[in-house]
């Protein structure tokens, strides 16, 4: 028969038990461990890079960064290809900052 030299522990050991209560206040006896993954929403920014295209023509752009929840820009502002001040229109959404 097989004869093993090792101290035998049983849970109602007072030495093993008291470890554990010490160490490891998970295994005491009235806490209760809870092993949930919870995944949470990204807050939106509160503002987003735009591009503003001028109304010339001339394909001069600039990108500004606005409120999201303000209106699409409408700017004055200066067209160095024209070499005047003219409005520039809001065109498209670049990202979110």
């Amino acid at each position: 028969m097989f004869q093993c030299d090792l101290p035998v522990w049983h849970a109602t050991d007072y030495a093993l038990t008291s470890i554990f209560k010490s160490s490891f206040p998970i295994f005491s006896p009235g806490k209760k461990m809870f092993l949930t993954s919870i995944n949470l929403a990204k807050a939106k920014s509160k503002n987003i890079l735009v591009q503003v295209m001028s109304a010339a023509g001339t394909g001069y752009f600039v990108n500004i960064k606005r409120n999201r929840l303000r209106d699409k820009l409408v700017l004055l502002k200066y067209d160095p290809i024209v070499g005047k001040h003219v409005l520039f229109f809001e065109k498209r959404k670049i990202r979110s900052l």
